[in-house]
């Protein structure tokens, strides 16, 4: 009998921690730093303004495809990692 309430004051501890730990994820969320996917992954986004060798470049399909980039017509996005042009910055449209 008493090592059935130490079980379950140990499994309402687990639960407890996981409810805090659920809690601080969601309320830290908007503080930590987002994820840029055309920085990281290479994935620009339509619209978005990157500048290459000097030059700026709005993603597109056609510039997509004039850079022998990789055009995603399903997500509406341009894939421009592991190619021979690398984005120097990207500028938030």
């Amino acid at each position: 009998m008493k090592n059935t309430f130490k079980n379950i004051f140990k499994n309402i501890y687990i639960v407890f921690k996981t409810i805090i730990f659920i809690a601080l994820a969601i309320f830290l969320s908007p503080i930590l730093p987002k994820s840029d996917y055309c920085l990281e992954d290479g994935d620009c986004k339509f619209g978005r303004i990157i500048i290459v060798d000097d030059k700026e470049i709005k993603i597109d399909k056609n510039t997509c495809l004039e850079n022998n980039w990789i055009w995603h017509d399903k997500g509406n996005y341009c894939k421009i990692k592991n190619t021979k042009f690398h984005p120097k910055e990207v500028i938030y449209d």
